[in-house]
Formats: C-alpha cells, structure tokens, sequence
C-alpha cells in the first residue's frame, strides 16, 4: 500500500546513479563498452522466457526501454533484478553501476502503471539516469551492431574469416600459448578464460616490443585495444563464447588508459570517450582495414602451428602499426 519495496529498489538505484556519476571520469573509457553487457544479459533473458522479439534496440536507451510492451515487462525487470541481485564474477564489479542503471529504467516503467505516487521521484532519476548513459549508450550501439548482436548482416570477424577448430578448440589454444609463455586460468569458464587468455597474449606481445602497460603512449593504448577486440573475437568463436561479454573486460584490462597521457585532467572524460569511440569505429568498420584480419588469422596461425611464426608476426604487426602511427601523427 505504502510502496515500501518499490522505494527501498528506488532508492538503490538512485545510489548506483550516485556511484556512476561520482566515477564518471576516471570510467568514462570503460563505460563506453559496459553499456552492452545489460542488453546482452536482457537479450538472453527475453529468450529463456520464451518471450523473443520483446527486446528490441533502438537508436535511443530512452526509446529502447519504451518499446518493451508492458504486458512482458513484469516479467523481464523481475528476471533482470534477479540476475543483478547475484554475487557478481570476479572481474564484473565494474559492470555493476551500468547494470544497475539499465534495470532502474525498466523499473521506472513498471513504476507507471504500480505506483504513480512514486513518478516524481522516479522521473527524476530516468532524467539523470539518462543524461549519463545516452551518449554512453550511442558508441555502444555501434559496438553491438559491429558484432552482429543488432544488425544480422555483420557477422563476427572470425566467422567470417571461417576459423572453427575440430577437436578440443580449449586444448588447442592453452597448448599454443603455454609454447609462448602464456598460461591462461583454466579454471574459469569460456568467457573469462577467452578475456584471460586474450589480455596476457596482448601483455605479452607488447613487452615483446619493449612496451609496458605503465608506460602507455595514448598509441600504444589504442593498438593495445585493437588487439585485445580482434584477439576476443577470434576466441569466443573458436572456444564458444560471448564476444560482447568478453571483449570489453579485456579492451579495458589491456588499456588502462592513464589520465596522465591526458594533457589537461580536466579533459580526462571527454577524452577518454572520444579514445573509446575511436577503438568502437575501428572495430565496427574493420571491413576496410586489413588490420583486424591480421590479428585474427595470425592467432588463429598460432593455434594451428603453435612451432610456427606466428606469434613473431603478431609482434611484427604490433612494430608496424606504432611505426605507421607515429609517420601519420608526424
């Protein structure tokens, strides 16, 4: 009658608005890629609820949200809480504000027709909720439209490119990295090994060339991030996984993009969202560049013929694209 569980969920989400807001700056990078986690988790929902072609992406968060039909709503915001209201895996904490956000604004629309006592108060929160993530939400739309989870068109860069290992695909790739030093964590499951397996090769292939993620040129953070999407993308196809899961927990991982390559700290967020566009750009318009194939069939030659070259050529192509940057930047 008083709406005490609908304030007390209210309220939660008006504390994760805090928390995204106040780190705002130093996440701006990272929530550029973050915004697609929620509507991957809604997507599979709506499915497992048998209620496919419920969940419609739209040009806007605000429009997204909008056209859910309000006969599955209910259901959709109850099984989306649910998921939220688990532990989080270890390396998903920082996916939690956006999440949490995303499931306030469904929850705002079941507020309308439950509670309207409570609109003023949740208007308010839909209004900031959204000034935050609609140009959030915009770079991110690319991003899933680049990997097909929008747009059925585009397909993924390794199906594309047919790469399928028979076998035991799992095998094949710890086998490859162990003869270059690199031991994923087996213990996880094919998303995080895939986000594992892909940040140490990346790691691995820059201190090759003499570069550390502490010492990151705004360059090398932006080859870095290209390898870690082209690495992902390889790897959650041939082992079986979710690229839109993976990917951004590694780009973010590899990156780090340090605010002191930033000239002026207070341009840190719009910096940094301007760097996260540019990766997105590359990646959804990797059709024109030979860059991304590069990476993917070199791993894939890796995992193949882990006594070949492949990863010198990998090494090889990270010298290039710094050597071909810095003519570009001269």
């Amino acid at each position: 009658m008083f709406g005490i569980q609908e304030r007390a969920r209210l309220a939660k989400y008006e504390r994760a608005l805090a928390l995204a807001e106040a780190g705002e700056r130093d996440n701006w990078f990272a929530y550029r890629f973050m915004i697609t986690h929620p509507f991957v988790i809604l997507g599979k929902l709506e499915s497992a609820a048998g209620l496919k072609g419920t969940f419609q992406l739209q040009d806007s968060l605000v429009a997204t949200i909008e056209v859910i039909p309000s006969v599955h709503l209910k259901r959709l915001d109850a099984d989306f809480a649910h998921v939220l209201s688990a532990p989080p895996a270890k390396g998903n904490e920082p996916f939690i504000p956006i999440q949490e956000l995303v499931s306030g604004l469904l929850f705002v629309r079941v507020l309308e027709v439950a509670k309207p006592n409570l609109l003023p108060r949740a208007y308010s929160f839909k209004a900031q909720a959204l000034a935050l993530l609609e140009p959030i939400y915009r770079d991110g739309l690319e991003l899933m439209r680049a990997t097909g989870k929008e747009e059925k068109p585009k397909s993924g860069l390794s199906k594309d490119l047919g790469m399928k290992l028979v076998g035991e695909p799992m095998s094949a790739v710890a086998q490859a990295l162990r003869l270059v030093g690199i031991v994923p964590d087996g213990a996880k499951n094919n998303n995080d090994y895939c986000v594992d397996a892909a940040v140490k090769l990346v790691k691995a292939i820059a201190e090759r060339v003499g570069v550390r993620p502490s010492s990151y040129t705004e360059m090398d953070a932006y080859i870095a991030g290209m390898y870690a999407f082209g690495f992902t993308n390889f790897l959650t196809f041939t082992i079986g996984g979710d690229f839109e899961y993976a990917a951004p927990i590694a780009a973010i991982s590899v990156v780090k993009i340090p605010i002191g390559i930033l000239a002026d700290p207070s341009e840190s967020g719009r910096r940094a969202g301007e760097f996260a566009s540019k990766l997105i750009d590359a990646f959804n318009n990797r059709e024109a560049s030979s860059t991304f194939q590069a990476i993917a069939q070199n791993l894939d030659a890796l995992v193949r013929n882990p006594h070949g070259k492949a990863f010198e050529r990998l090494v090889e192509l990270f010298v290039e694209m710094r050597r071909q940057a810095t003519q570009q930047a001269a």
